[in-house]
């Protein structure tokens, strides 16, 4: 990991600071240099450090997205669940407003089926209006 940080006077008040980052994971080929003049094995371990490190990244940017696709599949399974059981529960508020007609309460079977469908627009909106704020 390697840093590098320079200062540029443009003019008596003016400065730009600049800082470069580099996460790589070998070093650079000067300081690995400098390294075989001590010791001639150090290119070689510098290549099998560098070659586990990479494995592990590997490894890890798998796991990470092993956990992103499971987290992402319960959701979706949950607003599908979401789904079925509020088209289930409109079926059945609108076959009590039809049982209810069918026993001569037309004015409660029709309140009773004007409910249950703004009920239901009700919450459509509200599931999608969050989402609509987050655009923003």
């Amino acid at each position: 990991m390697k840093r590098k940080r320079s200062v540029q006077h443009k003019s008596p008040t003016e400065y730009q600071l600049s800082e470069e980052h580099d996460d790589g994971i070998l070093p650079d080929i000067l300081t690995i240099s400098e390294y075989a003049k001590l010791d001639p094995s150090a290119p070689k371990f510098f290549m099998e450090a560098a070659k586990s490190e990479q494995d592990f990244r590997h490894a890890m940017n798998k796991d990470a997205m092993k956990l992103s696709r499971r987290e992402q599949a319960l959701i979706h399974g949950i607003n599908y669940l979401g789904l079925t059981f509020a088209f289930l529960i409109g079926i059945a508020g609108m076959a009590f407003s039809y049982f209810l007609i069918i026993q001569d309460k037309e004015t409660l079977g029709s309140i009773f089926a004007g409910v249950t469908l703004l009920g239901l627009a009700g919450l459509f909106v509200r599931a999608i209006a969050p989402k609509n704020r987050n655009s923003k």
